[in-house]
């Protein structure tokens, strides 16, 4: 509608900050640009004091998808990146020793997931 390239806007809201120029598109035409989807279908497993998290992806982009895990415990509530599961390339993730840490019966921890490539990354998945 307002040109060519990979998205075509159809309107658009600019605001000058101190830290530059922010873009904002309120709709945008399929026009061979897609955002990433979230990993889907997230299982956290635990059997013989390993805990594993997995998930499903589908691929819809030429580029190499990897994947980014976080982790956190209920009694911080901040998310904490967990880099043995940082921009990795399996759709799984032992998370034992991220939530062994402080372990005790009244622990709960949670990990979240998201996709990255080179240039995109989708929101992270509960």
């Amino acid at each position: 509608m307002f040109g060519t390239g990979i998205v075509s806007l159809y309107f658009c809201l600019c605001c000058l900050t101190r830290d530059g120029l922010v873009v904002s598109a309120l709709g945008q035409e399929n026009s061979g640009y897609h955002e990433h989807p979230p990993p889907v279908n997230l299982s956290l497993t635990s059997s013989d004091f390993k805990t594993i998290l997995t998930w499903a992806y589908v691929d819809k982009s030429p580029n190499a998808t990897k994947f980014t895990v976080e982790t956190r415990n209920y009694r911080t509530a901040q998310w904490q990146l967990f880099s043995p599961c940082s921009n990795i390339q399996s759709y799984s993730c032992d998370v034992t020793e991220a939530f062994s840490v402080n372990l005790s019966a009244l622990s709960s921890y949670y990990a979240q997931v998201k996709a990255v490539t080179h240039y995109h990354e989708s929101q992270f998945a509960l």
